[in-house]
Formats: structure tokens, C-alpha cells, sequence
């Protein structure tokens, strides 16, 4: 059986082909597609964008300047089979743009951005996370959570859970959109809600990880849980993840047509192999 194909930007080869030493054989084949120079495939790639990009009212030439990037090529190699996974760059100009192309698969009714903690450790040794959105508000939220939820289902995680997480501490107490979220996810079906007062859960000034998990856990028995914390910033929690010895992967495109995710050049080699382990898992 061939070994799987993955279509990257080119600033990303090198830590790509880093983060693939850590992983186990047999490992994917990264390809960074280069400008197509055959007419009909240059022809075929400017059309593919310019229909996902319908919306845009997308010119030929647009199209045209489109496939200068290189996220963009990647994406489009991945939607033409030419490979059977996308790692888009965030360094490049167009890879929010093919980020927002991909369509969701059937059944579901939008993709969403999902990361990946991983706590072998901790309680709950599995946990989603998704952001607040920057528009939508808790529906939009609530949708993303149980969009996430179902990805993780299907990349073999278990039963996964929404919940909606208020995390407040200080003088400044309103649980308003974390309130707002917990209905909006209560009204679509199960799903969990916690608040919890975060100076309790610092050790030495730095988010305890471990701590976390147990009341997350707890909140959702035999699940696995899929956050959104409106008053926790990411990458803090991320960082405390990676102190307990986790591991953090993501953003992958949950609930998207193809298996695609998100990546900094300059992320480290565990992220990295982190989100292409959970990448490949999306595959057939």
C-alpha cells in the first residue's frame, strides 16, 4: 500500500520533515506543489479556485495570482486527489483565504478550527479545543463545538463532549458569553457546562494543566471533552499542556471535506508531529 501523500507549503518542508523522524513507519510523502506549467492543469487549478471562490466574485487573474501561493497550491493539490492531506502555512498570504474553501462534508454544517491536547497523565488524557469566535457569537461557537466533537469521534477518539468552560478569576466576574454558549450548546443536544474561579488552579504563576483536566474530566464522565473558554487565552493553556508533558496539536480543519490543518513555519517539531499524527488519522 502507498504511502500517503501530504501537500504542504514550502516554508514548512523543513519542520515537516523534522517532525516526521518523530513519528512511526511507515511515514506520509510531503510534497510541496510547485506553479503547474502543464496548460490544462494550471487551467484546471485557476477553475477549482475560482468556483470555491464564487462568493468573491474570483477573476481569472485573480485565480491566476492565487496559485503563487503556496498554501493555495497545497489546498488545491489535496482537492484535485493529487494528495490525500493539505498543511497550509499561516505565513502565506492566501492560506486563511483556502482555509475558508473548504466545504464541510455531508451532514455536517460548517467546518471549524480544532486543536488537539493530549495529557497521558491527567484525568481526562484527550481534550478538543476550539476558539470563541470573532463573529457569531455563542451559536457560532456552539456550532464549532459540536462540529469539533464529531471530528474527534471520527478520528477514533472515543465519545466526545461540547462544554462550554467559564474560566474567571479577579474582580472582573461576567460569565456572559460563557452563559450564552452553555444555552446555545444546551438547545442542540448534550453537552456539558463548568465554571471554575482560576486563581485555584495557578501554581506558581503558571496554569496547572493536570488541575485543569481533573475538573474538566469531571464535568464530562466517559467523554471526551471539547472546550471553549471565552476568559482562557490558547496559548496559555497550550503552554501549561506542554509543561505537564503533553502534547498540542492543531488547528485541523474538523468536520471539512479533506483532511487538512494549519501550521507556523516556526512551530516546534512536537507540534508539528503532533498535528500530522492526528492528520493521518483522518485518512481512509
Amino acid at each position: 500500500m502507498a504511502s500517503p501523500r501530504i501537500a504542504l507549503a514550502e516554508s514548512l518542508r523543513l519542520p515537516a520533515e523534522a517532525a516526521l523522524a518523530r513519528l512511526p513507519a511507515p511515514r506520509p510523502v510531503l510534497v510541496c506543489p510547485p506553479l503547474p506549467e502543464e496548460p490544462r492543469l494550471r487551467l484546471r487549478w485557476q477553475r477549482l479556485w475560482q468556483e470555491r471562490r464564487r462568493a468573491a466574485g474570483e477573476s481569472a487573474a485573480e485565480a491566476e495570482a492565487a496559485l503563487r501561493d503556496a498554501s493555495v497550491r497545497a489546498l488545491l493539490a489535496a482537492l484535485d486527489r493529487q494528495a490525500e492531506a493539505a498543511l497550509l502555512a499561516t505565513a502565506d498570504a492566501l492560506a486563511a483565504s483556502a482555509w475558508r474553501v473548504l466545504e464541510p462534508l455531508p451532514g455536517e454544517p460548517a467546518v471549524a478550527a480544532l486543536w488537539i491536547a493530549e495529557l497521558p497523565a491527567a484525568p481526562a488524557p484527550l481534550l478538543g479545543w476550539c476558539d470563541w469566535p470573532a463573529a457569531g457569537g455563542a451559536h457560532a461557537a456552539a456550532i464549532a463545538l459540536r462540529v469539533a466533537a464529531a471530528e474527534l469521534e471520527r478520528l477514533g477518539a472515543g465519545p466526545a463532549q461540547p462544554l462550554a468552560l467559564d474560566f474567571f478569576g479577579g474582580r472582573e466576574d461576567s460569565a456572559a458569553r460563557a452563559a450564552g454558549l452553555s444555552g446555545s450548546l444546551a438547545a442542540r443536544g448534550a453537552a456539558a457546562s463548568l465554571r471554575l474561579y482560576s486563581p485555584l488552579l495557578f501554581a506558581g504563576g503558571r496554569l496547572d494543566a493536570s488541575a485543569l483536566a481533573a475538573h474538566v474530566a469531571a464535568a464530562a464522565p466517559g467523554a471526551v471533552p471539547v472546550m471553549c473558554a471565552p476568559r482562557l487565552p490558547r496559548e496559555e493553556w497550550a503552554a501549561a499542556v506542554e509543561r505537564a508533558g503533553g502534547s498540542w496539536a492543531g488547528p485541523l480543519c474538523a468536520g471539512a471535506e479533506i483532511a487538512a490543518a494549519l501550521a507556523a513555519p516556526g512551530a516546534s517539531a512536537e507540534r508539528l508531529a503532533a498535528s500530522l499524527r492526528w492528520l493521518l488519522r483522518r485518512l481512509p
